[in-house]
């Protein structure tokens, strides 16, 4: 791996690392995929084979880690979001589910495109509220290094990283004395540290083709995996906690949402119509060209429920750029009611 990196463009890189950070704090829009299914996907799409590295994570059992809104199938799932790879990135936070590699014990794992630099890990939850949210539920690591690292440049890996083109075979473990308050975001970050992933949920400080590797007993570094004597019992004891049925349902999302045909399948925050008086008109002022297709979109206990067709009643409003008295201006009002009475004007 070429190391020969300038402190110039080392700070380029941490900047852009840290925009990426709050870019990333958009939207998500159900249903989230899989990593596995993403990069599938993206293969099938472009006819060829995108080159990975699988990366490992702990999750902590602390604060709001396990997060109820991110049950799927009756399990909790991590989630993991990049922004620097040519081959596929996710479009918005938390990204992609990962999968799970030892359910009881925590660990997740994510098989990740070899090319990228970053990666955030978080809890799965998807803060609909404002673009930055402090809701405590909305936890996330800081940005994780996961290029391959070389002999010296963590502490944790005193050898450096098995491969070293990327950290293939480790696991990031929360490091609860590093948990970073930072001015880019309106909660803490948390910061993992790069360990030699050994399995059955056991970790350690190097490579099982190292001369320092004895055996997974000796090498392995988990605290809890051990008992009052020191010896060595891995971690059939424990146990995940329990996750509900089916997630929670996030209210903050209900309402009604202005969607372009540029976006169709978004909601953010930022489309959300709110009412302009107390019979319940409700409007939203956006800049849209005359060639822009639109419609209302209703979401009730955080699912959608209709496209509110009777307004526009073909679904789609503008459909072929025509629509009712639309002022040569891109500045357009929609007015909106939910009993279908509508109308448009320029303001």
């Amino acid at each position: 791996m070429k190391k020969a990196v300038s402190i110039f463009l080392v700070c380029v890189l941490l900047i852009l690392a840290l925009t990426a950070t709050v870019n990333a704090r958009i939207i998500n829009q159900e249903p989230q995929q899989f990593v596995s299914e993403a990069i599938a996907q993206a293969e099938t799409e472009s006819g060829e084979a995108i080159s990975t590295n699988r990366v490992y994570f702990k999750m902590p059992d602390i604060d709001n880690w396990y997060c109820d809104y991110s049950v799927y199938e009756g399990k909790y799932y991590a989630s993991i979001y990049w922004w620097d790879s040519k081959y596929i990135n996710p479009e918005y936070y938390p990204g992609y589910r990962t999968s799970i590699d030892d359910y009881e014990q925590g660990v997740y794992y994510a098989d990740i495109p070899d090319d990228i630099a970053y990666v955030i890990l978080n809890n799965g939850y998807y803060p609909r509220k404002e673009p930055v949210s402090s809701d405590p539920m909305f936890v996330d690591s800081y940005d994780l290094y996961v290029e391959g690292a070389w002999e010296g440049e963590f502490d944790t890996l005193p050898e450096g990283s098995p491969s070293e083109e990327g950290m293939d075979g480790c696991i990031f473990v929360y490091n609860p004395d590093t948990v970073t308050e930072t001015i880019y975001t309106q909660h803490p970050l948390y910061r993992f540290d790069p360990y030699i992933y050994y399995g059955n949920g056991c970790y350690g400080s190097y490579a099982k083709t190292s001369d320092n590797f004895v055996s997974v007993e000796e090498n392995c570094l988990n605290p809890d995996h051990f008992d009052e004597s020191g010896n060595h019992i891995g971690g059939a004891h424990l146990k995940a906690p329990v996750a509900p049925e089916k997630p929670l349902v996030d209210h903050s999302l209900d309402g009604y949402y202005f969607v372009s045909s540029i976006e169709p399948n978004t909601v953010r925050s930022e489309n959300k119509l709110y009412p302009t008086s107390v019979d319940g008109e409700y409007y939203r002022y956006r800049f849209i060209d005359k060639e822009t297709r639109f419609k209302i979109v209703h979401y009730i206990d955080g699912e959608k429920v209709s496209d509110c067709e009777q307004y526009p009643a073909d679904g789609w409003y503008n459909e072929n750029g025509s629509i009712n008295n639309y002022p040569s201006s891109d500045e357009y009002t929609v007015w909106f009611r939910p009993d279908g009475k509508g109308d448009s004007s320029f303001p």
